[in-house]
């Protein structure tokens, strides 16, 4: 597609190479990190280089074609997503009115650049970031659409209108599909079908069929009803209403029987979306078991979300919360017995349980909520079905005494079908009840496809508003912020994020960078710009923590605080060798891992280097979600060494406040380098993640947490 590159196949790349494909994505002239002007660019042969591919998006589609004339008898199949699929180019006024855009209707929406001077025709152009989002991705997720605004980069213009000239014979000799996308904005279903017409593919598949309205099931968490739900559909035994006394229930099957009972009754063709909040997702988890063939989509909102059910003491770590200073139990077996019931005491029930409700349902929770039966809750035993439906999670939970001995369900079952349908966890960022670090664990454990944040602003983020500028590490770009930056930029922060001089998309070669100076020129260029009465909070990771130092001694009246993410936190830089020994990292347990390069010739010192790809999970993403690590291989850039051991500090740096996270398992800087670190150069305070090196893709809700919390700590 315009303006894209290889990076927008990640996802795509990862599920392909995940079931065993294999899969080649390649960045097109001046595309993606192809280090080409798109000014400079006249031709569509010269654009469509680098390609042999069987998949084209949008204008990909061009090349598809391009490819099919050039080398009919490679390609098995040609797919066309949303492409431009024209038999012979931009020959015809009708090939014009169905393969090009018109986004006249969203007004002046895009930027030229003229790189042949201004009384020239533009040679590039770029839709404009504030029209990316509505145009381009209204469907996707926001981190998405955050990510391709980081790495989208102008089109060369000439280029793309490409007349195909062969013989047409050879074009019908590949197989060719062409998938639809209903809610497209840029090109749009009539242009689809005109191609499609025209030039007839031996398939058609459409994406974005919007679902019939559904039948909902609303299942209510620890000792609230249905009453939590306004309009809720189901009742467990002895909650809101039900009249049950929870003392006396002794199973877990018992307490979940009214939702089993609906379900027994639903007739064979009926599907529901089943809906849970807090414990009530052990309840969605026995049923998904029990009817699996009746349920279209599971949603567990407020999240235990347990795969076998409270079977181990990682699990209650993982999914309990500990609530026990401030519970009131019931003993109903007698006082020398376990408890049979409990229930959070009144007095703590807002701050706990509804801290950012209003005051009026926080009223009406407190004249409604009975006991929950928690011993029956701990029983629950599970299969392993589940994953059969599809997954989604928010986080929150509890109310009436819950009877405690059904509350702790173990799930037993048949393994036949793990895993065959993607899970997709929606995290709250502050609840006080499931912690952050419960759904992280949780999140690790079952691996969902994709963890979403919603309603960060609703999660009690209420400190003022910041400008976080994020600078990552060695061989990475901005790129690597997209989660965290778009978490920030929904809580109401501004987010700046910087390439340093041969990183992400900077076109300079990391060959030829000089000095530290050269290499950290974007950020100081950045502060040198910014207006003398803003502050910010300066964010580094990894070696970005030397770009931090340098500018913190630059520029210490324009930054708030600095905050050291696994980072390199040195006072002088690499001054001696204790400072070698504590912050270079030693990777040397995994043998030769590294490619470098020798840009100032082969009898000279290698000029960067980068880790093979082959050990990049092991090293950097040992915790994180596969789609991310996939993207990273395809964006990761050779690193210039010789420059960033070169950073030698001033004078003043303690000026600015400084925050260290530690990240605890970290295959990159050990332990007891970031210690070392820290006692030698200390922080006012010290933050500590469950992450691998790379927090902003494994632990990104919790990072988020850990940067807003910082920031407010310094007044």
């Amino acid at each position: 597609m315009i303006c894209h590159g290889a990076w927008c196949w990640y996802k795509i790349k990862c599920l392909m190479e995940t079931s065993g494909y294999k899969v080649t994505c390649l960045d097109l002239k001046s595309a993606g990190l192809d280090h080409s002007n798109p000014n400079e660019i006249s031709t569509f042969d010269e654009y469509n280089t680098p390609l042999v591919i069987l998949v084209g998006h949008s204008a990909g589609g061009l090349s598809l074609t391009d490819a099919i004339y050039i080398f009919p008898n490679k390609i098995h199949l040609a797919v066309y997503v949303a492409a431009t699929m024209l038999k012979d180019g931009f020959f015809t006024d009708e090939d014009f009115r169905d393969g090009d855009p018109d986004l006249s209707e969203y007004g002046d929406i895009s930027e030229f650049e003229s790189g042949m001077g201004v009384d020239q025709p533009p040679t590039s152009f770029i839709i404009r970031k504030e029209f990316q989002r509505d145009v381009l991705y209204q469907m996707s997720p926001k981190e998405d659409s955050t990510l391709a605004s980081m790495l989208l980069r102008p089109a060369p213009i000439r280029a793309l209108k490409p007349q195909f000239v062969g013989e047409s014979c050879a074009h019908d000799t590949v197989p060719r599909v062409y998938i639809k996308t209903l809610q497209d904005h840029v090109l749009k279903p009539v242009q689809q079908e005109a191609m499609i017409r025209r030039w007839q593919p031996f398939k058609v598949k459409m994406s974005g069929v919007r679902l019939a309205k559904q039948q909902f099931v609303l299942v209510h968490g620890y000792g609230h009803g249905a009453w939590c739900w306004y309009k809720g559909t189901r009742l467990l035994k002895s909650c809101g209403i039900d009249r049950a006394d929870p003392n006396t229930i002794a199973s877990f099957d018992e307490y979940n029987a009214p939702l089993v009972d609906f379900f027994s009754n639903l007739p064979e063709n009926d599907k529901v979306v089943l809906v849970s909040h807090s414990a009530g997702g052990l309840s969605l988890t026995d049923v998904t078991y029990r009817f699996r063939s009746k349920i279209h989509l599971a949603i567990y909102v407020a999240a235990i979300m347990l795969e076998h059910g409270l079977a181990t003491d990682q699990d209650f770590k993982d999914a309990m919360p500990d609530l026990s200073d401030i519970s009131e139990v019931e003993y109903g077996l007698g006082p020398d017995q376990p408890p049979t019931s409990s229930i959070v005491m009144e007095e703590f029930r807002r701050e706990t349980l509804y801290k950012m409700s209003p005051p009026e349902d926080c009223t009406l929770a407190s004249m409604l909520m009975p006991p929950a039966p928690s011993r029956a809750i701990t029983q629950f035993a599970g299969g392993k079905d589940v994953d059969l439906i599809l997954i989604l999670t928010l986080a929150s939970m509890l109310l009436r005494p819950a009877p405690i001995r059904s509350l702790k369900p173990k799930f037993v079952g048949e393994s036949y079908a793990h895993d065959t349908v993607p899970c997709v966890y929606i995290k709250t960022l502050l609840d006080h009840v499931l912690k952050p670090v419960q759904q992280e664990a949780m999140i690790r454990r079952r691996q969902p496809f994709k963890v979403k944040f919603e309603g960060v602003k609703m999660s009690g983020v209420r400190l003022a508003k910041q400008h976080f500028v994020l600078v990552h590490g060695a061989s990475h770009g901005a790129w690597c912020w997209y989660k965290v930056r778009c978490l920030l930029e929904t809580s109401g922060h501004k987010v700046s994020c910087l390439d340093l001089k041969g990183c992400g998309i900077d076109r300079a070669d990391p060959n030829t960078i000089a000095s530290f100076d050269e290499y950290n020129a974007p950020l100081v260029d950045f502060f040198s710009n910014l207006p003398e009465n803003e502050k910010v909070v300066l964010v580094g990771h990894s070696a970005g923590g030397l770009s931090l130092t340098d500018v913190t001694y630059r520029f210490p009246s324009k930054i708030h605080l600095a905050i050291y993410v696994a980072a390199t936190m040195l006072e002088h830089g690499f001054a001696t060798d204790q400072d070698f020994k504590d912050a270079l990292p030693d990777l040397s347990e995994y043998g030769d891992i590294t490619e470098a390069e020798y840009g100032l010739g082969p009898d000279q010192p290698p000029t960067s280097n980068i880790i093979k790809k082959e050990f990049c999970r092991e090293i950097f993403y040992n915790m994180s979600p596969p789609e991310d690590c996939t993207l990273a291989l395809m964006l990761m850039r050779p690193s210039p060494t010789r420059v960033i051991t070169q950073f030698a500090g001033g004078k003043d740096v303690d000026v600015v406040p400084r925050v260290y996270i530690r990240t605890l398992n970290d295959h990159i800087l050990k332990q007891a380098q970031q210690e070392a670190m820290i006692k030698r150069w200390q922080p006012s305070q010290v933050f500590v993640l469950e992450s691998d090196h790379s927090p902003f893709f494994s632990t990104p809700s919790l990072l988020f947490n850990y940067l807003v919390k910082a920031a407010e700590s310094i007044q």
